[in-house]
């Protein structure tokens, strides 16, 4: 099988840029870059969009098979010596391309941008921020993932014993393998080499860890000089980068914004492109095609939030915010001091910045006392979990209490936590839809029909969208966009940003539309490469 590059830039000295996922789609970006025999990744994240079209909650990649599905399907590129050969399926031969990879560099933790990376090489050197090991850890401990997860350590496969033809995880006797992990940005602390080299504790069963390099690295990828410089986003711990060839610089940007509380640090990334004048920019466009009528900030989310809070005194609210929103949550933070309400926060959730404040210290926001965490009742908790109530006895609080306090709270829920409502009984609820638009995904916006069924169902109000319509036949309609600021960057900016660094040539990613940049860019001396 033939890897099938989406876009493929051949420069002078044998340099090579390609992009293997993420043209024309948001999201699954995977970028090449090759210097004669030398090789690096950019980000291996998962293709939610080509995944969607075959895999689903009832249709899922059949992992007992390692990597074959996912091969197969396009889903990982089809390359050999690239991934784990403890993943390799008996009897199934995967002939494909040979492309060489010294190290991957992860932008940040979200998961097109990293979820794959798991079935690479386990000695193939992971660069990323501080606060992206952190995290990434936090989200492998705590989740149930496949091997497409495992980024932060690899859990050995090994044949099944009852069906050798099948792949499964070694006996919890088996130590886990932890990634080499290079710091590009932020501090390798002694704290951060011990989260990374932690036990795994995910399982009722701890799983121990063989632990491996942890070391700092601002210079250089494999046999790549290379700069990060950390950008805005909608998480921490993000970065862009810049890897230098013979040909010249190749930039990439990442996922970034200039209207978060952190714009400041995209600012200064732009203006070290353009000292630099990049021989080449990869540039998302994830917001190009989806106009917005205005340029929502932090601050209007969290102004906006206070302003319902106000308005409803002594009604329970629900906030509800994508996966891993650090400065989302914070945002809610303020609205819970603003208010004089206590922030709840999921066990996960105490988790992620529970870790994340032992490695920077400026996140270190889980000890205010503003901050409470949901005692969920389970039959069986994981270990992870246990031991976290334990070390935070004090700030637990149970369904009956939250029903008791009622107005005096701010509940960090989404829709797959809604069913405690049944517990708590949150009469009149008032609830905060603080995250993006589905745009036309029919699961996701099945999801907002069965969310806002619950809110009806606590005879509540929803803010930040309305359905509109007969039952599932309906739509959600955002008319209240100052609940949400996106996280990436507007289409003046973007403009402003290519048509500021001048690169000679520029590659469109993550996006839908990358015929705007030829539009925008036609009296530039700039070439756009479209592909196909």
């Amino acid at each position: 099988m033939k890897l099938l590059r989406e876009i493929q830039l051949n420069l002078e000295s044998a340099v090579t840029v390609s992009l293997l996922s993420g043209h024309r789609q948001i999201g699954g970006t995977k970028l090449h870059i090759q210097e004669g025999n030398n090789g690096i990744l950019v980000d291996f994240g998962l293709n939610f969009s080509l995944y969607g079209k075959y895999f689903g909650d009832f249709n899922k990649i059949r992992t007992c098979h390692g990597i074959h599905d996912p091969w197969q399907m396009g889903i990982l590129p089809p390359v050999e010596g690239l991934y784990r050969s403890d993943l390799q399926p008996m009897g199934m031969g995967l002939q494909g391309e040979v492309l060489p990879v010294d190290a991957c560099l992860i932008s940040h933790p979200h998961m097109d941008h990293w979820f794959g990376a798991g079935a690479l090489r386990e000695d193939l050197p992971f660069h990323m921020s501080a606060l992206c090991a952190a995290m990434l850890k936090s989200t492998q401990d705590i989740g149930q993932s496949d091997f497409m997860g495992e980024v932060a350590y690899a859990v050995p496969k090994v044949n099944s014993s009852a069906d050798p033809r099948a792949i499964c995880s070694a006996a919890t006797s088996s130590a886990a393998n932890a990634r080499p992990l290079a710091v590009v940005h932020g501090e390798l602390t002694s704290e951060l080499q011990q989260i990374w080299n932690g036990t795994k504790n995910s399982s009722p069963r701890a799983r121990q860890m063989n632990p491996n390099i942890v070391s700092v690295n601002t210079e250089r990828a494999g046999n790549f000089k290379v700069e990060a410089w950390p950008v805005d986003h909608s998480t921490l711990g993000c970065l862009g980068f810049i890897v230098y060839t013979s040909a010249g610089p190749v930039a990439y940007t990442g996922d970034l914004r200039r209207h978060g509380k952190l714009g400041y640090l995209t600012d200064r990334f732009i203006e070290r492109l353009k000292a630099i004048k990049p021989k080449v920019l990869v540039a998302e466009h994830t917001r190009i095609g989806r106009p917005m009528a205005v340029n929502t900030t932090e601050g209007d989310v969290r102004e906006r939030a206070i302003a319902i809070a106000k308005a409803h005194v002594g009604a329970p609210i629900i906030c509800d915010f994508g996966g891993r929103h650090v400065e989302r949550l914070l945002s809610f933070l303020d609205v819970a001091y603003a208010t004089a309400r206590q922030l709840v926060v999921s066990t996960k959730d105490a988790h992620l910045l529970e870790t994340i404040g032992k490695v920077d210290p400026d996140w270190n926001v889980l000890n205010s006392r503003q901050i409470l965490i949901y005692d969920e009742v389970k039959a069986s908790p994981n270990v992870w979990e246990r031991e976290l109530k334990t070390r935070h006895q004090s700030r637990l609080i149970t369904a009956p209490e939250v029903k008791a306090a009622r107005g005096d709270l701010l509940l960090c829920l989404s829709l797959w936590d809604l069913t405690e409502t049944l517990s708590f009984e949150p009469e009149g609820l008032q609830y905060i839809y603080s995250s993006s638009e589905p745009h036309g995904e029919l699961d996701a916006v099945a999801d907002l029909w069965r969310l806002n069924n619950w809110v009806s169902r606590c005879n509540g109000e929803l803010h930040g969208f309305r359905w509109e319509g007969v039952g599932q036949n309906g739509q959600p309609i955002f008319d209240d966009l100052a609940l949400n600021a996106s996280g990436h960057i507007s289409e003046e900016d973007l403009e402003w940003l290519v048509k500021e660094v001048q690169p000679e040539i520029l590659i469109p990613c993550h996006g839908e539309h990358p015929e705007w940049f030829a539009e925008i860019l036609k009296d530039e001396p700039i070439k756009v490469v479209l592909g196909d």
